[in-house]
């Protein structure tokens, strides 16, 4: 895979895989002048995975939701490594290998599961280098992450045929983010859901969500511990 300039993200190389099997077709992101890479992911086969062809998967993204480590270290040296042994969605190698539909680029990858669960079909997009949150990704990363949602974005409308996305960071504990490793979550949406027509903001505002005084400021603390909190430790 080429190295993408720095001034120019748009030149990296995508690789796509769908069906938990790699395709061994790498494609340009910007190609020929005026071809986006929607253009190319449009022409990737996306035909289900037949039973003789398609590994097990384990779902590993939802083991990172569920068990995440809640080990921030905002604005230290956990920031800038580039692989942390302890951390999911460092483990490229399970990224690849347990998602259904893949992309990847020079500094980001996409992957997803399908579980049966109510966000089947969902993914993340994440750096390759370790990054707390949105706010730690290099300009290069942030440009990557959107050139990869762009590409993969056609892919899940034709394997899924969703009726809508919600598309987003949580950052920190408090913000839910219970993975410390930066992942921009892409989820699908379906009119027959009993939730469908909610957005990400319609929770957040409800009532029952008002501080005890809205005006006063926070602390500012990094170490909020998500997974207590949501057990009611």
């Amino acid at each position: 895979m080429k190295m993408c300039p720095a001034d120019a993200v748009s030149d990296a190389v995508l690789t796509t895989t769908t069906g938990g099997r790699r395709s061994g077709r790498e494609m340009n992101l910007c190609g020929a002048a005026g071809t986006s890479g929607a253009d190319f992911a449009a022409g990737t086969s996306l035909a289900p995975p037949t039973s003789a062809t398609a590994p097990a998967r384990k779902p590993r993204l939802e083991r990172a939701v569920s068990g995440g480590t809640g080990r921030f270290n905002h604005g230290g040296p956990l920031a800038s490594v580039q692989k942390m042994d302890w951390c999911t969605f460092c483990d490229r190698d399970g990224f690849r290998r347990d998602s259904v539909v893949f992309a990847e680029n020079d500094f980001a990858l996409f992957g997803n599961l399908e579980d049966g669960g109510p966000l089947s079909g969902s993914g993340v997009i994440v750096p390759k280098a370790h990054r707390e949150t949105v706010f730690d990704l290099s300009a290069d990363e942030f440009a990557a992450t959107f050139a990869l949602l762009r590409v993969v974005q056609p892919l899940l409308v034709e394997r899924y045929n969703p009726d809508g996305f919600n598309v987003g960071w949580n950052c920190y504990g408090a913000g839910g983010q219970d993975v410390p490793h930066a992942h921009l979550h892409v989820l699908l949406r379906f009119g027959d859901e009993p939730r469908s027509g909610y957005g990400i903001r319609w929770w957040l505002r409800q009532p029952e969500n008002t501080r005890p005084d809205p005006e006063a400021p926070g602390t500012g603390r990094r170490d909020f511990d998500v997974v207590a909190h949501r057990r009611g430790v």
